[in-house]
């Protein structure tokens, strides 16, 4: 039943196969005939060649032979084949576990009728677990398989480490991210598979980049955006944001800003360009660099 642990090899239920084995013995009868009937298509054929030669019939007539023949061999090699499939079925229809693990889900109920390669059971092994996540292209070529990883596991307080096990070599249709895989150990079963997870890796960086807070950005018409004050007024400036480090709250921006401009650090409600406005009691926020960057999936 369902919640039950299985070991690799250990058998799971009886399989009916008697439908199977007279299947099995219907379609050895029709390779038979078909067979017998190759035959006789190749005697009737090599009959004809010797009629041809002596020209005791015409070529359309040793042409059909031919043909007859033809159709014949092939019709008994399609025969074997259902053959053969059929005895491969019979011999896979044993109901074993292929691994350690605990039966998740059951499909099929006693006595129910089962197709060929129909699904039974789901078994899971919750020893290892695989963790699926996307990164941004401009990211990802900083990764590599074997890197730790932080990951925050829904519903758990603590982080777990887990490792990059694989990357994938293409992007995502359409997202313009790559897909990578982590592998977390559990050997406790405290985690569960289907569990959301948000994983991050901490990348070294000696860079200094251009940031600001990632309150400060706001999006309009499809494009990012930020407020500065330039002489005196409120300008509207169109960005270009890079990596994101949400343990610090900051963005990069790769173009649209220069290190001595003056953000406005949150987002505010019916701004205007043009209007006025004017730094008071307190010294202005200005993008700034930061010295490390956070990948996140």
């Amino acid at each position: 039943g369902e919640g039950s642990r299985v070991k690799a090899g250990q058998a799971l239920g009886q399989v009916d196969l008697e439908e199977l084995r007279y299947r099995i013995a219907e379609r050895g009868a029709s390779v038979e005939a078909m067979r017998a009937q190759m035959e006789q298509a190749e005697r009737t054929h090599k009959a004809n060649v010797g009629l041809a030669d002596k020209n005791f019939i015409a070529q359309t007539a040793l042409d059909t032979s031919r043909a007859t023949y033809e159709s014949a061999r092939a019709n008994w090699n399609a025969a074997k084949a259902q053959l053969d499939t059929t005895q491969v079925t019979l011999r896979q229809a044993a109901l074993v576990s292929p691994i350690n693990g605990i039966v998740a889900k059951r499909h099929a109920l006693p006595g129910e009728k089962l197709a060929a390669e129909q699904q039974i059971l789901t078994i899971v092994d919750l020893a290892k677990l695989e963790l699926a996540g996307l990164v941004g292209t401009h990211e990802v070529s900083r990764l590599q398989p074997g890197m730790p990883v932080q990951v925050k596991v829904e519903g758990v307080d603590a982080p777990v480490q887990a490792k990059i096990a694989r990357i994938s070599p293409a992007a995502e249709p359409g997202t313009r991210s790559i897909g990578v895989t982590l592998v977390l150990d559990n050997p406790k079963e405290l985690y569960r598979a289907g569990q959301y997870a948000v994983a991050q890796v901490v990348l070294a960086d000696d860079t200094q980049r251009l940031t600001v807070p990632m309150a400060a950005i706001s999006r309009n018409a499809g494009q990012e955006q930020v407020w500065v004050i330039d002489n005196g007024a409120l300008v509207r400036r169109i960005v270009t944001t890079g990596r994101s480090d949400t343990r610090e709250g900051r963005v990069e921006v790769l173009s649209g800003l220069k290190p001595e401009s003056q953000v406005l650090a949150a987002r505010f409600d019916n701004l205007r360009e043009g209007d006025k406005a004017s730094i008071v009691a307190a010294k202005a926020k200005v993008a700034s660099a930061a010295a490390s960057a956070a990948a996140q999936q």
